[in-house]
């Protein structure tokens, strides 16, 4: 193309774009959407994108990891992102090596699909920021950074953003703004630097340095500055706390501690009366010493009481973990509202075999929460979470899909999509539906009743390539008062004339009739070809005859062959599928 952008806008799989060359566009070389719920970009190596104002720019369009993005030969050398262009998620900004540049005054709307991954920079013209639930997980060594795009001139803030961790925010007018009264969320790791204000509301801050603010921390109850396992900093902030339930156990630039009405003899950064400071730190933590980096594979969203699953995660840290532990809450995820369910885990334990418990309504309306937590040899602690639904029993029902979904389909083949239902509990009587593209981890709204029948738009087969869709139909009240019914699988395929062949896979092992002690090695192996190529795998596993899927292993390379799953200790599974 030349002298015009390329516009993309899909919502329903990844999308590989090569062997494009555009020149001269007086916007961006491409522009990538998401349709209705946003989307992921792979951009080939035979990308060429010269002399436009912008290589690229983003709505509710998003970057895979790898993809190629010119560095130079534009304009302006990086990934441009207006505030009022939509980005409703899922999607990805992933490290293209060029800035991803928030532009225009205003707040960009997110909506929790939003996710930042190391190594990434966003920065914000004047007056801009971000709304919304999206959610920076760096690295140590390979953080998220949030700076300003003119360094003369304030951007405007995060606002109710989600988990925080090894991210910088610097330059900002009004900072990290949470709900004051809304569930709690997490800083970890973080630097947050030379911001009007640096935190105000809901927020639980661990192992942060608070360093040349105007103001570093506006925190209530119940979140918190403890530093007891991950020390905070506060140095050089004009003030450093203004309120918060608990500030102990941190640095505040001085070894007599803060000033502060409550320690007459401090010198450090200040923290007004009444804010818990004792006992503080005499000498600054080292934050070499990174906490444990977790990552847990997250189960699929819907866990049934007395179903049995194996939690699986990754765990590093630079100095050795030393011991880990499960926990579990039946509703929120701020800390006290956990009970252990496991503690003193080896270190090198990366699965734990977990029977999932029956829970009552929950009158919050929050989601219950499995959590992972590890502790390395300095006693830093780090973590991760996933949210999962668990099903009251109050909500009960005989729903049947009517609609014949055996297919195969081709994408754009529009049918009805009609259910019936009986025996109808007093808890829950109304009705939505999706569709569930389960090898994508990906489930799409599709409308919903207040009573079965037929969705009055039906049903419209997306543009992927799948033997792994199907429909979901919800039942539901309010909070867990729910029910869910799934169609059986169904297979989706473009019209032939793209000429694009799906992968063929054959799995080697484990084959249907072998079993495996618990706590044992099970070899994984399988051979793939495709006609394009091979980009990546993904393994799931299913413990309740294929009802619901958890991932195991993802993004394994596309040479990948072989996957070697470490099993839990425990009482083992009798149906397990692959």
């Amino acid at each position: 193309m030349d002298g015009d952008t390329l516009n993309l806008s899909n919502d329903d799989q990844p999308d590989y774009i090569d062997n494009v060359t555009v020149r001269n566009s007086s916007g961006a070389g491409i522009q990538l959407g998401g349709g209705n719920w946003g989307n992921d970009y792979f951009l080939g190596p035979n990308v060429v994108l010269e002399q436009n104002q912008y290589p690229l720019a983003l709505g509710d369009g998003g970057l895979l990891p790898g993809s190629h993005v010119p560095p130079t030969g534009n304009v302006h050398n990086y990934i441009v992102a207006p505030v009022n262009w939509d980005r409703r998620g899922p999607f990805t900004w992933s490290d293209a090596g060029i800035p991803y540049v928030i532009a225009g005054a205003g707040l960009a709307q997110g909506d929790g699909g939003w996710r930042l991954l190391p190594g990434v920079t966003v920065q914000f013209e004047p007056g801009a920021g971000i709304v919304g639930g999206m959610q920076a997980r760096g690295l140590p060594g390979k953080p998220v950074t949030l700076e300003r795009f003119d360094p003369t001139q304030a951007w405007d803030s995060l606002r109710k953003p989600g988990r925080l961790e090894h991210v910088v925010v610097d330059g900002s007018q009004y900072g990290l703004i949470y709900s004051g009264t809304g569930p709690a969320s997490y800083i970890d790791g973080a630097v947050l630097s030379h911001n009007a204000r640096a935190v105000v509301g809901a927020a639980i801050v661990r192992d942060t340095q608070f360093l040349n603010n105007g103001v570093g921390a506006h925190v209530g109850f119940p979140t918190d500055l403890n530093g007891q396992t991950n020390a905070n900093s506060f140095v050089g902030n004009g003030t450093g706390v203004e309120t918060a339930s608990d500030a102990r156990y941190n640095w505040w630039g001085d070894p007599k501690g803060p000033t502060s009405p409550n320690n007459p003899r401090g010198r450090g950064d200040s923290a007004a009366a009444g804010v818990p400071i004792k006992p503080f730190l005499t000498a600054a933590p080292d934050y070499s010493n990174s906490a444990p980096i977790v990552t847990l594979h997250a189960p699929f969203f819907l866990v049934e009481p007395g179903q049995k699953i194996i939690l699986t995660w990754d765990a590093q840290d630079d100095g050795g973990i030393v011991s880990q532990r499960v926990l579990f809450s039946p509703a929120g995820g701020s800390p006290g509202d956990y009970t252990v369910v496991a503690d003193n885990l080896p270190a090198t334990q990366r699965a734990f075999e977990w029977t999932v418990p029956a829970i009552a309504f929950q009158v919050t309306n929050m989601r219950a929460s499995i959590r992972i937590e590890a502790v390395d040899n300095s006693g830093k602690v780090g973590w991760d979470a996933a949210n999962l639904v668990i099903p009251s029993g109050e909500a009960t029902g005989t729903i049947t899909i009517t609609s014949d979904l055996r297919g195969p389909f081709q994408s754009g083949d529009q049918i009805d999509l009609c259910w019936t239902a009986t025996g109808l509990s007093l808890a829950a009587t109304s009705f939505d539906a999706f569709l569930f593209l389960d090898g994508d981890q990906r489930i799409v709204p599709l409308g919903g009743l207040a009573a079965p029948g037929c969705l009055s738009l039906g049903l419209t087969m997306p543009f992927a390539s799948t033997d792994v869709a199907r429909v979901g139909i919800r039942l539901y009240g309010t909070s867990n008062n729910v029910q869910w019914v799934f169609s059986n699988y169904f297979t989706v395929r473009p019209d032939p004339r793209v000429g694009d062949a799906p992968p063929a896979i054959t799995l080697l092992s484990p084959t249907g009739s072998v079993s495996a002690a618990p706590g044992t090695v099970v070899p994984i192996t399988w051979t793939a070809s495709d006609d394009e190529g091979l980009r990546s795998f993904d393994i799931q596993v299913s413990y309740d005859a294929g009802r619901t899927w958890h991932p195991l292993a993802q993004d394994l390379p596309g040479t990948a062959r072989r996957f070697d799953w470490q099993t839990a200790p425990g009482s083992g599974f009798a149906d397990v599928r692959l």
